[in-house]
């Protein structure tokens, strides 16, 4: 159901779109579209949601209470000597002009003594000169005796590398002489005792020999006659030879 304060509330939205739709083309120029009630309705309810935004910031911006603006605020500031004089800058009226803050013109003054200051002289120059030649010869010394300090700690370090390489080189040719006198003295024992071992082996051989060749062969049998007396004959014939 449509209210509407010229037809009553009676009215259906049919009909009030169709008022609408006979008010519009009864007013409308030459310069005007022909609109149908649907486009009608279309275009109220855009115009209605932005209506409805606007109410809605315009009544947030009235019930905001900013400082000052109030009727409270004025009657209770209108004697206050800031309100005004803003009150008389609003009116144009000229306010006082201001003054230079003293640490500003102790800044000004002191930059135009810098400025007048007399430029520097030879003399001073000069000695400026001679300070910043002695400061960097200072600062050659200071590097030169850096350097020397580096090159002697790179020497000691080198030496004392150098040093104990020689010590490790020198143990490990004590340890090699020690090798090697413990192989020599196990070859000259080892050689000792193969020499006593063959001396062992020819005194049994003599032995042998001596018992072979004091055997009586009439004694024995025709075999081992046989047997003894060849090896009586080679044992006579091994002397023969070594002598």
């Amino acid at each position: 159901m449509v209210i509407c304060f010229f037809a009553g509330t009676g009215q259906r939205k049919e009909s009030f779109w169709a008022r609408i739709h006979a008010s519009y083309h009864k007013k409308k120029d030459s310069g005007h579209p022909t609109c149908t009630q649907k486009s009608l309705s279309g275009r109220w309810d855009f115009i209605k949601d932005q209506v409805s935004k606007f109410a809605g910031h315009l009544r947030q911006v009235r019930m905001e209470h900013r400082s000052g603006e109030g009727p409270d605020n004025e009657a209770a500031l209108k004697d206050v000597p800031k309100w005004r004089e803003l009150e008389n800058a609003k009116a144009g009226t000229p306010a006082c002009e201001e003054q230079p803050d003293a640490d500003d013109v102790s800044a000004s003054n002191e930059a135009a003594s810098r400025a007048q200051k007399r430029p520097m002289g030879r003399d001073s120059a000069k000695e400026s000169q001679k300070r910043a030649s002695s400061s960097s010869a200072s600062q050659s010394e200071e590097y030169m005796s850096r350097m020397s300090d580096m090159c002697l700690q790179r020497t000691v370090f080198w030496s004392e590398a150098n040093g104990e390489m020689n010590q490790r080189l020198d143990l490990l040719v004590q340890l090699e002489h020690e090798k090697t006198e413990i192989q020599r003295k196990n070859a000259a024992s080892l050689e000792k005792q193969a020499t006593s071992l063959e001396k062992q082996v020819l005194m049994e051989e003599s032995k042998e020999e001596d018992r072979i060749l004091a055997i009586n062969l009439e004694t024995l049998n025709p075999l081992q006659r046989a047997v003894m007396e060849r090896k009586q004959k080679a044992i006579y014939a091994r002397w023969c030879r070594d002598e």
